[in-house]
This record gives structure tokens, sequence and C-alpha cells, in this order.
């Protein structure tokens, strides 16, 4: 008996980056194959359709393999005697697989990642324009993440760095993805139409360095220190109520105001002080002393927009002008009475310095006040 054998041994495994995106983007053999077709090696070779169709279904099988590995990366890219890979190529894999897309997450952002929305995950790729595959596994990639942070001290970031070995880049995202659907901000009124995933990734970054425990020297032991918002500081807030109550503060305050920006505004952006500046003042502290109730801090971002940034946009201030307001609006409300002991102030700085970084992002969008 003569039987003849072909056998083939790769050592390292040889996988294909692009097939292994391809895979977890839920892209069919098939299609995936197709897209192979008009590279130059296929073309130099004269590959046939069934040939790589075969050759890409090898790949996906090899990759299915990985998907369990996936669930503890760490694991799966600092042992590579369970792996048969090269170390860089492991990273990059998981990399790849954590990997996020911002229509995603935008949509995602202030939902319960809960088992139970699963089955509005459909939908959601539709709306996305990403194939259910890759929607599901972007979602459960969020779930696991979060779970695993929940209870783990330290800061958000790192914590994810260090467990799922992601890029600090990425491991910025899932901590301002978790830290938005964690506090639930409401995000899907009419008006953040035109805010992207980046706005609201720029305001949670903002809110988990001066509104959560970041800071504090004494570390939390079940749980990071940056996902929950602290607002003991608020308390020392309450003094605003006769800056806004009080005429004689309020008319001191917006004079001091017009005073400090008068040479750096024009005339249109003074004229607009004079008359919305009680309205504004108002806003700024209602949003300033209300943080302690749940509701006040869910509506935060739409506080910001309706009650400050669109009557600012509304007046035709220029985003410096805006800016400018801000500024000197913080600097001589300092230097009034009720402001000046310096537990207040530095209460002050702790709220203020994010609601100016956040309303000043929230400039660009478009003037919407339908809700």
């Amino acid at each position: 008996m003569n039987d003849i054998f072909d056998i083939c041994i790769s050592y390292p495994s040889v996988l294909n980056e692009e097939l292994f995106e391809s895979w977890i983007n839920g892209v069919p053999v098939e299609e995936a194959a197709k897209n192979l077709q008009s590279q130059p090696d296929v073309e130099a070779f004269q590959l046939s359709h069934e040939l790589l169709a075969a050759s890409v279904a090898d790949q996906y099988a090899q990759f299915t393999l990985l998907d369990s590995a996936m669930m503890q990366p760490d694991v799966f890219v600092n042992y590579p005697s369970n792996y048969i890979l090269d170390w860089k190529l492991r990273k990059k894999l998981v990399e790849c697989y954590y990997s996020l897309d911002d229509a995603l997450c935008r949509e995602l952002i202030g939902s319960k990642l809960s088992a139970r929305f699963r089955r509005d995950l459909a939908d959601v790729a539709e709306r996305c324009g990403i194939r259910l595959r890759s929607c599901r596994r972007q979602y459960e990639n969020l779930r696991r993440v979060a779970r695993f942070v929940e209870d783990t001290p330290g800061h958000l970031c790192e914590i994810i760095r260090r467990y799922f070995v992601l890029p600090l880049p990425l491991a910025e995202v899932y901590a301002a993805m978790i830290f938005l659907c964690v506090n639930r901000f409401e995000t899907s009124k009419r008006c953040f139409s035109g805010a992207t995933f980046a706005d609201f990734t720029y305001c949670a970054e903002q809110l988990m360095t001066y509104w959560t425990n970041s800071n504090n020297q004494v570390a939390k032991l079940d749980s990071p220190v940056d996902l929950e918002l602290d607002f003991e500081f608020c308390g020392e807030l309450k003094v605003l109520k006769l800056l806004a109550e009080k005429q004689t503060y309020l008319d001191r305050h917006k004079s001091l105001v017009i005073r400090q920006i008068s040479s750096s505004v024009s005339e249109l952006c003074l004229n607009g002080v004079e008359t919305n500046f009680k309205s504004l003042s108002k806003a700024i502290i209602t949003i300033a002393t209300g943080l302690s109730h749940a509701k006040e801090v869910r509506d935060l971002f739409l506080d910001i927009i309706e009650k400050v940034v669109d009557v600012v946009v509304g007046a035709q201030w220029t985003y410096q002008e805006f800016s400018n307001f801000l500024t000197s609006y913080d600097e001589t409300l300092r230097i009034l009475p009720p402001a000046k002991s310096s537990s207040f102030q530095r209460c002050w700085t702790r709220f203020f310095a994010p609601f100016k970084s956040i309303s000043l992002r929230f400039y660009h969008l478009p003037l919407n006040t339908s809700t």
C-alpha cells in the first residue's frame, strides 16, 4: 500500500490580519474572498475564487479558536507558551478585536449595558451601518470591560490598559464610554443631533478629572476612583444662591464682567451681556447648586445646551467672546463677598473648570432649541 500524503506545517502560525479584521466585522467568507481577488499576489498566481474561499474559511476557523482567548487578553498576550503567535501580533489582534466604532458608541451613550439590551442590537446595527456580528462583538466587549472594572480599585483607564492590554487611546475611549453609560447622561434629544462621540468623550474626561474622586489620596478598595460622580464638594456651592437672589450682588457681578471684557468683545456682545446676564447667571448657578440631585445630573449636558449655549449662540457671540465671558464670570465671581472663602473657591474651581470646557465644546453644535 503506497498511499501518499501531502503535509504542510506552519510554525509559527500564519494569520492574515486583513482577514482577521474582516472576520471580527462579520464579513462572510465569500465576500472576503472576493475582496482578496484584486490583490497583486492573487492576480500574479492566478488563484481561483474557490481556492481563495477555502483559504479564507480556513483562516476564519483559526480565528474562531482564538475567540475564547480574547475573553482574557492579558493571558493571551503575556503567556506566549499557550499560543504560537508573535507577541506583537497577539497585541495587535487584541487591539483589533476590542476596537470600537464611533457611530456605535454614539448610539449607545447613556444606555444601560445590560443583557436585555441585546435584543435591540439588530436595530442598532442597522442605524449605525455596521454588521450585526460586529455590533454584538463590540457590545459584548463593552459589557465585559464594564463588569470587570466596576469592582476593581484604581483609575479606570489604567485598569483597562493593564487587564485588557489595550493602547492608551483605546483604553481612554472605553473609560469614557463606561463612565457615560454608568452615569446615564441624557444625550438622545434633538439638540444633540450634531454632537459626535468625540464631543462626549471630551466631556467625560473633564468630568472624570474634576467631579470624581480621581485626585483623592484615599483610594477606593472596591471600585475605580473615577467611575462614579462625587458631589460632596457641592455643599459649599449653596452660597451661590445669594448671588442669584440678591440684586446688589447680581448687579455688581454684571458690572465687573462688562468692565473686564469691554475691550476684548464687540458692541453686540456687550449688549448681549447686558441683556442676558441675569438669565445666564441664574442658569449657571442653578446647574451648580442642583448637582446633588440625580435628575439634574442626568440632564447636565441638556441644561448646558438649552440654558447657556443656545442663549449665547442666539445672541450671536463668537466662540472667543463666549470664552472671554466665561473666564470673566469666573474671575469676577471670586471677589464677591459670598465667594471669598478658600473652601468655596476650591469647590467652585471643581465645578466651573469642566462646566466652562463643556460649554465651549458644545458651542459648535447647531442652534436647535427643540428637544
